[in-house]
């Protein structure tokens, strides 16, 4: 897709948007904004006094659940998670 590439590699500040979510204990997913091509970056805020902004790092799908696999003993249980260090793009995106 040419259009995703020069959307990617060319910095148009009227193309931009952005998106305000909610991390949810338990979900492993958050869904980007319908007609979303690129995300240039996820930036996570901490509620807690003061607020904290920590912009994530993104890595391959792969990557992510290695991560997982060794950051949590290889279970999927809720105990111990805190603020995320990683993202990755999963299904269609480009």
């Amino acid at each position: 897709m040419l259009i995703a590439r020069i959307l990617r590699d060319v910095n148009i500040d009227a193309y931009r948007d952005s998106q305000l979510g909610n991390f949810v204990t338990g979900q492993q997913y958050i869904n980007a904004p319908a007609g979303c091509l690129i995300v240039r970056s996820v930036e996570v805020v901490d509620g807690s006094s003061p607020a904290e902004r920590t912009y994530l790092q993104k890595r391959d799908i792969t990557f992510i659940n290695e991560y997982n696999k060794f950051a949590e003993g290889g279970t999927t249980t809720a105990t111990g998670r805190g603020l995320p260090k990683y993202y990755a793009m999963y299904g269609g995106s480009p």
